[in-house]
């Protein structure tokens, strides 16, 4: 008998390489197992040439159009031949992805202090990606991360000018895309604590619990407050320094004498700027 093709069918397109395509066809009488073989359109040498006893085959496709047959066999022995099938074709195509399209940061956006920023974006149709950033002023870009199934990631930044893109992959990170457009965005110094309180010129009589208290700094994770005092007479005779961390913007000391006090503020990349010493 005669195998009658089922699918893929002559004009079929299969989006996304490598692909695989399932062969299908109908028994044929009296046969014991088929061969299946398949050329690419442009020769007539076999791309491929499988046996089996079953009637249907799956095999992984490159890019390219292709035409493919079946012939029974009606023994155990590829002497003894059947009837070949007619000829299908039909084609595997890249796939079709969308541009990556950038949501954060935006172009144009400022962050206060070292930090972790973390990227988004989307892509219709694409499952990897490669995230790319440079310094501003810099031409080639660096790959932060390849082959992300994510469409998001966050990384670690110090103080700098950047500019972020991101390019779509196929499956097997082979063959890139469309490339995003590009967006480029800054990070900052911390800003400068503002002191609160005790004013320049406060004074206090006798020995007193003194409250520090700053303004909140964005993106700070600790601040250092900083009291510089002298000692007129004894051993520890000279200029003194009492340094205290606190991760709020306010701190409580016993203070016995005239002082001088400042704060730096950290971000988690320690970075820091401190404002002129305040006199209590």
């Amino acid at each position: 008998g005669t195998p009658i093709l089922i699918s893929p069918v002559t004009g079929t397109t299969f989006t996304g390489a490598p692909r695989t395509v399932t062969f299908r066809w109908t028994p044929a009488d009296n046969a014991v197992r088929y061969r299946v073989t398949a050329r690419r359109t442009t020769t007539t040498t076999s791309y491929f040439s499988r046996l089996t006893t079953g009637t249907m085959l799956s095999a992984s496709l490159e890019t390219g159009s292709y035409c493919w047959s079946v012939r029974a066999f009606k023994s155990d022995s590829n002497s003894v031949s059947g009837n070949n099938s007619a000829e299908w074709c039909f084609t595997v195509t890249e796939p079709v992805l969308g541009t990556p399209t950038l949501i954060s940061p935006s172009n144009g956006s400022t962050f206060n202090g070292a930090q972790n920023i973390t990227f988004r974006w989307t892509a219709p149709g694409v499952t990897r990606f490669s995230l790319m950033r440079k310094r501003s002023g810099e031409n080639t870009y660096q790959f932060i991360r390849r082959g992300i199934s994510a469409t998001e990631l966050s990384v670690r930044h110090e103080t700098g000018s950047y500019c972020w893109k991101v390019r779509g992959l196929d499956p097997n990170n082979r063959v890139s895309y469309m490339d995003s457009s590009e967006r480029c965005y800054t990070v900052t110094d911390l800003s400068v604590p503002e002191l609160i309180s005790p004013v320049a010129g406060s004074v206090f009589t006798g020995s007193q619990t003194i409250r520090f208290r700053w303004s909140s700094v964005p993106n700070a994770v600790s601040y250092e407050l900083t009291r510089s005092y002298f000692v007129a007479t004894g051993p520890n005779f000279g200029l003194k320094t009492s340094v205290h961390r606190t991760v709020t913007n306010e701190y409580t000391e016993t203070v016995d004498r005239g002082s001088c006090w400042k704060v730096r503020a950290f971000s988690a990349g320690e970075g820091w700027l401190m404002p002129g010493d305040i006199i209590s």
